[in-house]
């Protein structure tokens, strides 16, 4: 390889050649091979890079949609285990509910009972006072006259 000071170079060289291809050539034409060996060094580097890039791009893109792909399949699984439980839940209370509201349709019915059975006893009992007291007031209007 040649020393620096040996080489030809341009302002964005990345290629030095050796001092005795430079005076074959000639500085001019050594100058102009560099360049057009910087220029298709950069154009295959830039290639590469693109093509890198662009493979880079594709696999996080990928990725990317498989993630969202996962996200989307656990919050549908998620969504279906909350509807399928609170589904369960809404069932259990209305089943509770259905369960109260028969006992307290027992114990109303059994309450409206006992109250006609009160009301009938305190019929029977006023009958029996306003009957003693027609007759007591008779018994007392029959010793007046």
């Amino acid at each position: 390889m040649a020393k620096p000071e040996e080489a030809c170079y341009t302002a964005m060289t990345i290629i030095a050649l050796p001092k005795a291809l430079s005076e074959k050539l000639g500085e001019e034409a050594s100058k102009a091979f560099v360049d057009i060996l910087d220029q298709a060094f950069m154009k295959s580097a830039e290639e590469r890079f693109e093509t890198r890039l662009s493979k880079t791009e594709s696999r996080f893109e990928a990725r990317f949609a498989q993630s969202e792909a996962h996200f989307e399949t656990r919050f549908a699984q998620s969504d279906a285990h909350f509807e399928t439980r609170f589904a369960q839940s809404e069932a259990r209370f209305e089943k509770r509910f259905v369960e109260l509201e028969s006992r307290f349709e027992v114990r109303f019915a059994t309450l409206e009972a006992r109250l006609a059975d009160s009301k009938a006893e305190i019929i029977k009992w006023m009958f029996v006072f306003w009957a003693g007291q027609v007759a007591t007031s008779f018994a007392f209007l029959k010793l007046l006259r």
